[in-house]
Formats: C-alpha cells, structure tokens, sequence
C-alpha cells in the first residue's frame, strides 16, 4: 500500500496483495487497475452485522445479503451514507440503521469504510471467532485418547456429542459451507476492474478434487485388513480420483506397515502427517514441545515423501502455524465452514481455495463435512449439493474418510461414500482435476502468482 495526500486514509492496490490472499482475482493488465481508499488505522475487532449490496453493486456478480462479522468501526469511525446509487455495500446494524461499507466515486478510487483485504484475512485465518474452542478430548488429564479401543472410541466419541450439546445459536458462518471470502474477493476484483476469465486448474478443468483419510489408528494398515485397504483404493482410483491419507506417526511400523503404505502411494495417493499421536492436545502445547513433536513425525515418516499435515481433531492455533511452517508444505485442518469438527463452536475460513496461513505456510481448506459428521446433515446426499456449489465456483473438494471400524471402515458406511464418488464422478466427467492435496498447493500457488 502506499499514502495517500489524507494523514487518515491509504491506498489499497488490489492485485498487489498477496496472491494467496487475492487468489485467482490477482492479475489485472498494467495501468487498468482502479485504486482503493482505506482507512489507514485498522479496527482492532468484528462485530456481526448484516452486510447488503447496494445500487452499485457490480450486475455480473450474485448480490450479498447475509449476515457476516464485519470490523467493528466506532460510531464516529462510520461514513455517511451519500446519493444511494453510489453504495456498493451496506452494513445494516440490528437498529435497522445502514452504513455504507463502499462508495463508488466516480473519477475517484473507490472508497471503502474498512480495509477490504484485512477483512478477508480475519476470515481466512479466523480471527473473528476468537480463541477456538478445545476439543473435549484434549481437556482429558493423564488419558491417551487415542489408544482406547475403536469400541470404547466409538461410544466415547457419542457420548462426547450429547455432552457438547448443540452449541451456541451463532449467525455465522452458514452451515455447512460458507464462501464469504469468496465473495468478497470477487468483489474486490471487479470493483478494481481486474480481469477474472483466467484458467485456473490444469488442461481447462472447471474444479479441482482430491480425497483425504483420516487414518487415526493404524487398524487399516495392518496386513489382516489389507483387502479392504485394496477395496477402497481400487473403488476411488477406478473413477479416476487421488488423494492422501494422513496417518498418526507413532502407529505406524514402517516395517510392518510397509505392504499397505506402498499400496497406498502405487495407488497415486501421497502419504501425510496427522499428528505424533490422536490426542488432540497438539495444538495446545508450548511451542518448544510442538517443535519436539513436528521433528518427531517427520523423522518416523522421513522415508515416506510426507509434504503436509492434518492436525489431530483439525485442533489449530497460530502459534502451531508458526511451527508447522517450518516443517510442512501445506497444512489441511481449517473447515470452510463447521461446528462439527469436535468442538461445537461456529468457525471455519469461509472460502474453497488453498490460501497462505502463515508465512509460507499454505491452507488446503476441508470443503465438505466430514464421513463423521454427516449422520445430522442428511447424510451423504447433503454433499452432492455441496459439491455442485463448489464446482461452480471453480474451488476444490475436500472430502474426508475416516478409515477406523467405529467410523466409515464398515460396509453401512463404505457403500454410500462409494456412491457419492461415483455421483460426483458421473456429473462432472472430463470437468474435474484430481490430484494430490501436494499437487494442487503446488499448482494453485504457481497459478495465482505466489511460488
């Protein structure tokens, strides 16, 4: 950004920022671009309020009107709402009253009440929630919940549900998928005249897929389950579908797991991290400890091509962030939208795009619910729905399998995710990439300009 002549305000230039943070909505033609004027000072929280389009909103895009944490302005702070036709974006409050979020000024950079890609990143990194609730499991003294018995596991994981009840009655995110930064991003871009028909994924595909596992225990690497390890992978890999399967590092036996990790990478999937163990107190740990515990799962999976993690119950933090940066690629522990990732608090990064969460660290954002989660959302069925909204904005599937018999390692289970592969598969044929969460980082981070 670069100072305006007013000691109050600075300029924003859109395709400056980040490319991760602007993602595809990056690139503009030099000397097209429309500047944006900010307030210099950025607000030092949110506060939910309702967001409307305005009669300037740009025609080609889908009008907002929603509720959403918007950064919270003093009173005095507020602009007044000038000729109505010139309004992009309202701010309504609960009073009813409105106040104009962006003013369209012609002649005149655009100007907005708040800086619009700090607002973006207080979704992505999730600021607004505040600090994230623990999973109840990481709350258990002198217990490794991770080495109970998958039917012990399996009644403990139902009874810690009706412990957590419904959770709070929050208005945002929307459940089960949210894409505000999407929206706003897209706002931003054409707001700022940027061009938007750019390719993004390989050979002109329309989105991307990749499948994960979530492999808490080592129950479907042992030999004795081998033919279902095969059965799963002969079914998503006949529809043309790769992915990772992220295994807690110390499960596994290189050894005697040797068998069913080959399996897995001839298949074309890439092995990743999913915590030293399934404690879910990772996140939660002193940073010399976290760093104890990252040097620990690479050193046990060194052999084995490891580039990323999914932290044990998606439990996160900024300071594990900072760790896991220097350690991972990509991490892939933030839901798009969720309360049920083992806690039941509303949080979630609100977009279908990989994004940078920390220094070079880079987010693949879980998209879709959970296998574990879906018996109160109506099942597998919820997800072909959430999967064409997906597509259509060009982002990426992440579905999650948990492959543990008290989850989806049973037959009940295993079928209808076949089905919904098959489904997605048959609708969108020749119009998805399927790669590797490492590939699509790779890709996504060379495409929007952030290698």
């Amino acid at each position: 950004m670069t100072a305006t002549g007013h000691a109050a305000t600075q300029t924003l230039r859109w395709s400056a920022q980040d490319p991760l943070l602007a993602g595809l909505l990056a690139s503009t033609e030099a000397g097209a671009e429309r500047l944006f004027e900010v307030p210099a000072a950025r607000p030092t929280g949110t506060r939910i309020g309702r967001i409307v389009a305005g009669d300037a909103w740009p025609d080609e895009l889908p009008p907002l009107d929603r509720l959403a944490p918007v950064p919270d302005l003093a009173d005095a702070e507020r602009p007044t709402t000038p000729d109505a036709g010139h309004v992009v974006l309202f701010c309504e409050e609960t009073s009813g009253k409105r106040w104009p979020l962006c003013i369209d000024r012609p002649g005149k950079p655009l100007r907005w009440a708040v800086d619009p890609a700090a607002w973006i990143r207080t979704l992505l990194e999730e600021t607004y929630a505040g600090e994230l609730a623990r999973p109840l499991p990481s709350r258990i003294p002198l217990v490794n919940y991770a080495r109970l018995p998958h039917a012990v596991k399996g009644l403990a994981e139902s009874l810690l549900g009706q412990l957590a009840g419904p959770g709070p009655n929050r208005p945002f995110p929307e459940l089960p998928l949210d894409t505000l930064a999407d929206s706003l991003r897209a706002l931003c871009a054409r707001t700022a005249r940027v061009a938007t028909d750019r390719t993004l994924w390989p050979d002109g595909r329309r989105a991307a897929i990749t499948l994960t596992h979530d492999v808490d225990t080592e129950w479907i690497l042992e030999a004795r389950n081998s033919g279902l390890l095969d059965e799963i992978l002969d079914a998503e890999t006949s529809l043309g579908f790769r992915g990772a399967w992220y295994i807690v590092a110390s499960r596994v036996d290189p050894i005697r797991h040797e068998r069913a990790l080959n399996t897995i990478r001839d298949a074309g999937h890439e092995i990743g991290a999913h915590g030293w163990n399934h404690d879910a107190k990772l996140a939660y740990l002193d940073e010399s400890a976290q760093e104890r515990r990252a040097t620990r799962i690479l050193d046990r999976l060194a052999d084995l091509g490891v580039e990323g993690i999914r932290t044990p119950w998606y439990s996160r933090s900024p300071e594990l962030f900072t760790v896991l940066e220097r350690h991972f690629a990509y991490d892939t522990s933030v839901p798009s939208a969720s309360d049920l990732y083992g806690t039941r608090t509303h949080t979630g990064c609100c977009t279908v795009f990989p994004y940078r969460a920390a220094g070079r660290l880079t987010e693949l954002p879980i998209t879709l619910p959970p296998d574990t989660a879906l018996d109160g959302l109506g099942g597998y069925a919820m997800l072909h729905r959430l999967a064409d909204e997906i597509v259509a904005q060009g982002g990426v599937l992440v579905p999650i399998l948990h492959p543990q018999p008290h989850q989806s390692a049973r037959r009940g289970r295993l079928e209808p995710y076949f089905e919904f592969l098959r489904g997605v598969a048959r609708r969108w044929e020749g119009e998805l990439w399927s790669a590797t969460p490492a590939e699509i980082v790779r890709w996504y981070t060379c495409a929007v300009g952030g290698a």
